[in-house]
């Protein structure tokens, strides 16, 4: 996962299984590692499902962007979402070299419609995709390397 994330060409990677507390170590291992390498200015993770008094899980676009915001240090007072991708995106942008850790996938999501940047409109982010369910994240998402923790 070290050795991919300084690779310029790979922008989304994946790390999916079933074991909760093997992927929670990994994404601790790899924010400690990645920290004491300096290899990024910034490091943001959030939760993408967040499960509701009645387990119920759903996408809360607006809760990311306020989140990923709130650690990039930016308050999105814009009331339409396009209006807030675009501020996060922005702000996003300012940073030569960004890792953004996105957890609990249960399904495809946007990541232009959050606002954030990557690919060809920008180089410098990295993200890390994590879900139980390899199929999400292989086939709908487009990732470029996948990595288990069920192995």
């Amino acid at each position: 996962m070290m050795t991919v994330l300084t690779q310029p060409e790979i922008f989304m990677v994946e790390l999916y299984g079933t074991n909760n507390r093997r992927k929670s170590n990994m994404i601790e291992k790899i924010i400690r590692r990645v920290e004491k390498d300096g290899q990024f200015d910034v490091i943001v993770t959030t939760d993408i499902v967040k499960k509701n008094k009645c387990w119920n899980t759903s996408i809360d676009v607006r809760r990311i962007q306020k989140e990923l915001g709130i650690k990039l240090g930016l308050q999105l007072q814009e009331k339409k979402l396009e209006e807030r991708a675009g501020c996060l995106s922005d702000k996003i942008k300012m940073k030569q070299n960004i890792l953004i850790i996105l957890e609990n996938l249960s399904s495809e999501i946007n990541l232009a419609t959050i606002g954030i940047p990557f690919g060809n409109n920008h180089k410098g982010c990295k993200i890390i995709l994590v879900s139980e369910n390899q199929e999400v994240l292989n086939n709908k998402m487009k990732t470029q390397i996948t990595f288990s923790v069920d192995d």
